[in-house]
């Protein structure tokens, strides 16, 4: 898209405070949130979690930056390419109603002064200390972080707002490793085609071929063959049915002779 800034001024600034609250800009409410969590990694000495926040970090900010300018900024954008530019996408875009703006100006407060409930982790677990932000800001651990989280947001700035978009992709599909890794990147790590592979294909489709071969060959086959056994069994019993005297005087006596013969068996073999 791109440019959307000044054609939807609202949505831009409350989604400019929130990218710059989640990337952990200094005394925004994400910058107390980060740098605790970047801060206690460091004082319990993991080195390995403490390298993935400061990585995390400096992500967040890039990627979440990034997403800012490509919807809102751009090159020949005001405020050096932060606000408005040249329009990439489709349609008249506008701002949207007060039912969707008024709840985002809204959210918009707490992320920028949420940060100064310093009895927020308090609360949440009642054993849990309450946040010192004059220690937090003497720390060394969490200026690190401010400088990770700024290199982030400098390295999209520059990318986004500095480069042409047709130079930039022309760089990355002129070298291979950065052609596969956005190959990989912009296919979500071919999750999708993974879940179509595997999961509907192989499981999904797979159990409704068995479900409906049970259906056609052992539900249907037991309908159809009780009512093939009834339909059989009833024509040939109607066959009995002749209306014809005679056959039923002979089947009446011959019932007769036959169970004669069984009561003088069982009477002989008793005796």
């Amino acid at each position: 898209m791109g440019g959307l800034a000044t054609r939807m001024p609202i949505t831009a600034a409350t989604w400019l405070i929130a990218t710059l609250a989640i990337s952990g800009f200094p005394f925004l409410s994400g910058f107390y949130s980060k740098d605790t969590i970047i801060g206690l990694t460091f004082e319990h000495q993991d080195w390995g979690l403490y390298a993935i926040t400061l990585a995390t970090a400096g992500l967040t900010a890039f990627y979440m930056l990034r997403a800012y300018i490509q919807a809102f900024g751009g090159k020949d954008g005001g405020f050096g390419g932060l606000w408005g530019g040249t329009y990439r996408g489709e349609g008249n875009p506008h701002e949207s109603p007060p039912t969707i703006t008024i709840p985002l100006m809204l959210l918009a407060i707490p992320t920028v002064v949420a940060g100064y409930w310093t009895g927020f982790f308090t609360y949440l677990k009642p054993d849990a200390p309450a946040l010192d932000i004059a220690k937090l800001l003497t720390l060394p651990d969490t200026w690190i972080g401010v400088v990770v989280a700024f290199v982030g947001l400098g390295f999209a700035y520059y990318l986004y707002c500095r480069v042409e978009p047709a130079k930039l992709t022309a760089f990355v599909q002129g070298n291979a490793l950065l052609r596969t890794l956005h190959r990989i990147l912009y296919n979500r790590y071919y999750i999708d085609e993974f879940y179509n592979l595997v999961i509907v294909r192989f499981i999904v489709l797979g159990i409704s071929h068995i479900a409906q071969a049970f259906d056609t060959y052992v539900i249907d086959g037991v309908v159809n063959g009780v009512a093939f056994l009834i339909t059989g069994l009833g024509g040939r019993i109607r066959q009995v049915e002749t209306g014809k005297v005679q056959t039923y005087m002979v089947g009446f006596f011959g019932g007769v002779a036959i169970l004669a013969v069984i009561v003088f068996v069982l009477v002989t073999i008793v005796k």
